[in-house]
């Protein structure tokens, strides 16, 4: 790095990645291509010791963990949201539901 680069570019440092958000970026996408929910994985020791709050919003912003994981789930982590593959929720035991119950098919339509 040369006087020229320093010159010709003062500001470049800010724009730099930390060596520590690149490898817990690598983390996420490899915990959440073993099947981990995103959620889960921004709540374990490794990510919460070593980055802020704002340090994971800024992670999520990444280009690379967008198309590694995907838009969508990075989405809904940001914004609260439940992810959208995420199973409904079942009904509480003992509740009543509007779906009429499966019935066998009478006897008589089977053919014989």
């Amino acid at each position: 790095m040369g006087l020229r680069d320093v010159i010709g570019r003062p500001f470049a440092f800010l724009f730099t990645r930390s060596q520590k958000e690149e490898l817990i970026a690598e983390y996420v996408v490899r915990e959440h291509h073993k099947g981990r929910a995103l959620s889960e994985i921004l709540e374990d020791a490794y990510v919460t010791n070593r980055l802020t709050p704002e340090q994971v919003d800024r992670l999520l912003d990444r280009p690379e963990l967008i198309q590694a994981i995907g838009g969508d789930l990075v989405v809904a982590q940001k914004s609260g949201l439940p992810p959208p593959d995420a199973a409904p929720a079942e009904p509480a035991a003992g509740s009543a539901s509007n779906d009429p119950p499966e019935r066998d098919p009478p006897t008589s339509a089977l053919p014989g």
